[in-house]
């Protein structure tokens, strides 16, 4: 007759398919729908433009004011979204993407899926080594990741618009130097 090891395997892959057929079940009620945040306000302020006196490469930094909500973007089917804010602009020819904010927002915390903040320091400064981020523009883009608890992670992007780096050269302030990298350490040849 059957075996124990026999029983043992049919009641494992009897088990496999059917979970199999419902994280497919679940992909699929999920995936098609477009959501995307509530985005009341953006705003950019470029408020410092310096050296950096031991690598010599410029940096920028500035404040942004973010009003958005993240609500409809979660739904039973979303573990956590993963959000952040890029600034693109061209140095030395070159498109130059740099991630200035960002945020991991989880399910079971819903005080911080809606982000209402005023003068956010940047995480991240703007930087170039050629010394040219004076009076330059920047494309500004609010990124988001839906990363389920089953199925593809799904990205997604909404513009912010264009913003002006200042023009004069500031001194930067204590939050600027403690964040800073020493950019003379990394190298791009291999």
């Amino acid at each position: 007759m059957y075996s124990l090891s026999v029983r043992a395997n049919a009641i494992f892959f009897f088990f496999g398919c059917c979970l199999a057929a419902l994280a497919v079940f679940n992909i699929a009620t999920t995936i098609f729908i477009k959501t995307q945040p509530k985005l009341y306000n953006f705003n950019y302020n470029s408020t410092s433009l310096y050296q950096n006196k031991y690598t010599g490469v410029q940096h920028s930094s500035g404040e942004i004011d973010l009003d958005v909500d993240f609500e409809p973007c979660f739904d039973w089917n979303t573990n956590l979204i993963f959000s952040w804010i890029t600034a693109t602009y061209i140095t030395n020819g070159k498109n130059t993407s740099v991630t200035i904010w960002d945020r991991i927002m989880r399910r079971d915390r819903p005080s911080t899926h809606i982000v209402k903040e005023k003068k956010i320091h940047l995480r991240y400064p703007l930087f170039d080594k050629y010394n040219s981020l004076a009076n330059k523009d920047i494309y500004l883009e609010l990124h988001w990741e839906h990363m389920p608890v089953v199925g593809p992670i799904l990205k997604h992007k909404i513009p912010l618009g264009n913003y002006k780096i200042i023009n004069n050269i500031t001194i930067p302030i204590k939050k600027e130097i403690l964040s800073e990298y020493d950019y003379s350490k990394f190298s791009y040849e291999k």
